[in-house]
Order: C-alpha cells, then sequence, then structure tokens
C-alpha cells in the first residue's frame, strides 16, 4: 500500500469541515472573502472539488500564528468558533 503524504492527500469539505470546526457556508464565505484556500476540481470537467491537505494545515497554522497561538496548543484542543475566533478547550 502506499501512503499519500499531507501535500497530496486531497480531503474534501466534509473533512475539510470537521478538521476546522466550521460548517460550509462559513468556509465558502471566507473563500469568497479571500481568506480560506480555493478548493480545486479533483478530476478536468467533473464535479468533485477538494483542498490538499497541507494547505489547509498550512492556513490553520497560519491562522494560529496570527493569533499568537502556538502549533502545539492548536493540536491540544484549541478550535475556531463559527465566527472564525480560536477558543480553548
Amino acid at each position: 500500500m502506499i501512503r499519500n503524504s499531507n501535500a497530496t492527500h486531497i480531503i474534501r469539505m466534509e473533512d475539510v469541515s470537521r478538521k476546522i470546526s466550521l460548517k460550509p457556508s462559513s468556509i465558502y464565505a471566507l473563500i469568497q472573502a479571500g481568506k480560506f484556500p480555493k478548493p480545486f476540481k479533483i478530476t478536468p470537467g467533473g464535479r468533485a472539488s477538494g483542498w490538499l491537505c497541507s494547505d489547509i494545515e498550512s492556513w490553520l497554522l497560519s491562522r494560529a500564528a496570527s493569533l499568537g497561538i502556538s502549533s502545539s496548543n492548536v493540536e491540544g484542543g484549541v478550535q475556531l468558533s463559527e465566527d472564525g475566533h480560536y477558543e480553548s478547550d
């Protein structure tokens, strides 16, 4: 079995939503505002879209850094609220 690294692993909206703790409507609003990576079509001309896992990880880390939160705290129980702000458990 070949394992993909995060750089080549594609995740879909359901997984992105779960990973960053935001509803799809909030994610789409952030995309429209230019504050979240845009998804790409998985197959040319197809309907399915997704993100590289590494792009989502980078967004999370940069968001945390801009708020002065270390990456160790992000994995240790800090989550985004519905309005895109970090909350600790």
